[in-house]
């Protein structure tokens, strides 16, 4: 064992040892001490007395008003039935004194009925004093409740509130400020929070009662900073509500019903669909992978082709055969009735069969949307194709026939977990027995005729153009197309036109669970179009987004670096240009720190809440505003926003300090800043350390 290690042991042992005295010492007598004789209180301490050592470092400053605002919550408590003074009776104090009162009614809400607010919160809180004791030990109660640790440690804190901003007495207001603190959150303060008592805004009452200039610096930045919060809440809302596209949760419920593990390929092809887009689905025979495309023609309004090919498969099958009455004629054409060339959506399996014959005019129809017949030229009705194979393709010239299926899925076995759910469906159920052939689906048909149509679909993508995709995620789709051809391994390249059209599909589901607006979660969607010979590409995806939406903690450690600099150099009394670089450096801390709070904002209120994370794979059918994400990435994704909202939280904390600290290093007067700054990082005033320091020309102390 090191010398460092020893002392180390030490001191644990030695904090282990006052730690058991401190709980052992009767703090409540020397809290009704003080408030008995506030007036003259004793001049020795016994050293070895705990009780009145402790008393004497942190119940010294504590005033009148506070001291009996403390013994009447502990009289309250008393008569609850408690046999501990907790922190969570410290409350009924405040609600029993005619200072607490005022200071809580001021941010209790008016609008509880004809009821008294300030009863009402007292009855919340005295049922959670009430909880303690039914869940506390049974103990013989004496004269005065003995102080919990945690009560004890809050009076620890109220002292040190009291230092920080420079008063000269403990008041309530100190105690309510510790009381909304962190450290202490839920209990008591969770009960009044139910009311709809915010407890920030209790803090900036009591900050407004206290009225110094710390105190003031402090109101001024935490008032900012809810602000803020209020406004960017507000604004998340708007963008995560919406009416969704009328019958695309029906859809969605046909797709998969008596399916299983199968709803993340029923929305791709459901947004393929309303994208005027296509779908490709890989993945070894028996998967299902027929079954899913065929229900296509089950909630898609027009005529429905499919067909499988092999590799003798020609043009005739796919096109249509050649019309005798043309040939006739010496006209070279194809009669297209019940064919590709006039079906609205089609299952193509096996497409990678396809021969050269049938390539061109594939890709052309694919792409553009046009067939060439004979000497004309027309434009055909397809607005989505889903295609499925066992194997990727092979060869240059299938490359870019492959190229044509912006959406990518590789269909897997059913899991372990739900082999069991799939053998009593199947149980339940014959084998599903789909029609093949030309399909026609009108308007006037059942009542899944009406849920999507080619109508609906343009008019949802002209919908789209006025939903915001921001700069920001713009940049983040840009840096994700240079990862993956720079960095990835393997790398892939994506095609100008795969990243147009990824842009605006994204959009479209964006707009079809009607958001105006497309959010981080959003670009999940990445992973089924930036992958090419390797379905794990999309994974890495998807884990590269969520590292990038964490944006290395939004830099806090590097503002709470450069913050913890600024306070060592601010502590050597700084002044001339070296004062005034300090100046500059804590503006620039503040709005680098708010751009980082910003970001961090944002993706912890656009991420799905975890309320909604619960479902498991087709189960999830709901609509919502992440409808189109897997029930794993609403997971994933719901664990970024929490470590978001932490962030947030941290960046919050941090400019609440340094905008402090920057109010007290903008103060002209030198003497007063150095005594302010005394105050909030623990400097010396000047006339601490025997007037000015020795400087050099840029004001650093020699």
């Amino acid at each position: 064992v090191t010398s460092t290690e020893s002392k180390s042991q030490v001191e644990r042992i030695e904090m282990l040892y006052q730690e058991g005295r401190l709980r052992d010492a009767r703090l409540e007598v020397e809290l009704r001490r003080r408030a008995q004789v506030q007036s003259s209180p004793e001049a020795v301490v016994d050293d070895d007395d705990v009780a009145a050592k402790w008393a004497n470092e942190n119940l010294a400053n504590f005033g009148d008003e506070l001291l009996s605002l403390l013994l009447l919550a502990s009289q309250e408590a008393a008569r609850l039935g408690q046999v501990e003074f907790s922190a969570e009776a410290v409350l009924l104090g405040f609600l029993a004194s005619p200072g607490g009162i005022a200071v809580i009614r001021k941010a209790l809400p008016h609008s509880l009925g004809d009821r008294d607010p300030v009863e009402i919160g007292r009855g919340a809180i005295e049922v959670v004093v009430q909880n303690e004791v039914l869940e506390a030990p049974s103990k013989q109660r004496g004269p005065d409740l003995p102080l919990t640790p945690t009560l004890r440690k809050m009076l620890e804190v109220v002292e040190a509130e009291r230092a920080r901003l420079g008063q000269d007495k403990a008041t309530p207001a100190h105690l309510l400020l510790t009381l909304t603190g962190d450290y202490f959150a839920g209990g008591a303060v969770g009960a009044l929070q139910e009311l709809g008592v915010d407890p920030k805004q209790l803090r900036l009452v009591a900050l407004a009662s206290l009225g110094n200039f710390l105190a003031s610096a402090q109101y001024d930045a935490e008032e900012w900073l809810l602000r803020r919060n209020t406004d960017s809440e507000a604004a998340a809302l708007s963008r995560l509500v919406g009416q969704p596209m009328r019958g695309l949760g029906l859809a969605f419920a046909t797709i998969t019903d008596g399916l299983v593990e199968r709803s993340v390929e029923a929305k791709l092809m459901l947004l393929a669909a309303l994208a005027g887009e296509h779908l490709f689905l890989l993945g070894l025979p028996g998967t299902g992978k027929s079954l899913v495309a065929r229900r296509l023609s089950k909630v898609c309004a027009g005529s429905f082709f499919e067909r499988l090919l092999t590799r003798f498969s020609v043009p005739e099958e796919i096109f249509g055969p050649l019309s005798l009455q043309a040939l006739e004629q010496d006209e070279l054409r194809r009669k297209t009735r019940g064919y590709l060339p006039e079906a609205d959506v089609a299952f193509i399996d096996e497409i990678f069969k396809a021969n050269s014959s049938i390539l061109n005019t594939l890709l052309m129809i694919l792409n553009d949307r046009f067939f060439d017949n004979g000497e004309l030229r027309t434009r055909v009705p397809l607005w989505c194709v889903v295609a499925a194979s066992n194997e990727l393709p092979d060869t240059d010239e299938l490359d870019a026939l492959y190229d044509r299926f912006l959406l990518r899925r590789c269909v897997r076995r059913i899991s372990a977990e739900a082999i069991t759910s799939f053998l009593r469906m199947a149980l339940d159920k014959e084998e599903e027995s789909e029609e093949v052939g030309p399909i026609s689906i009108d308007s006037g048909g059942t009542a899944a005729s009406a849920l999507l149509s080619a109508a609906s679909s343009a008019e949802l993508r002209a919908r789209a153009r006025d939903v915001e995709f921001p700069e920001a995620l713009l940049r983040v789709v840009s840096e994700l197309r240079e990862y993956l051809a720079e960095e990835a391994e393997p790398p892939y390249i994506v095609s100008d036109r795969r990243l147009g059209k990824a842009v605006r599909l994204i959009r479209v589901s964006a707009a079809a669970v009607g958001a105006p607006k497309v959010v981080e979660a959003d670009l999940l969607l990445l992973r089924h179009m930036f992958w090419d010979r390797n379905p794990e590409q999309g994974e890495l995806v998807a884990q590269w987004l969520f590292r990038r939406f964490l944006e290395d903690g939004f830099g806090q450690k590097a503002w709470t670096f450069l913050l913890e600099g600024l306070r060592k150099m601010l502590r050597t009394g700084l002044q001339g240009p070296a004062l005034d670089a300090a100046r500059r450096d804590l503006s620039t801390l503040r709005e680098s720190a708010t751009r980082a709070l910003e970001a961090a904002s944002r993706v912890a209120q656009d991420a799905p809440p975890q309320e909604q994370c619960a479902a498991v794979e087709g189960h999830d059918a709901a609509l919502g505003r992440f409808f189109w994400l897997s029930a794993d990435d609403r997971r994933e994704m719901a664990v970024v926003g929490d470590r978001a909202s932490q962030g947030a939280v941290a960046l919050g904390e941090l400019l609440v300090e340094a905008s402090v600290l920057s109010k007290v290093a903008n103060e002209e007067e030198a003497p007063r800043r150095q005594g302010l700054l005394a105050q909030v990082i623990g400097s010396q005033a000047l006339s601490e350390v025997g007037g000015e320091a020795v400087r050099d020309e840029w004001g650093d102390p020699i």
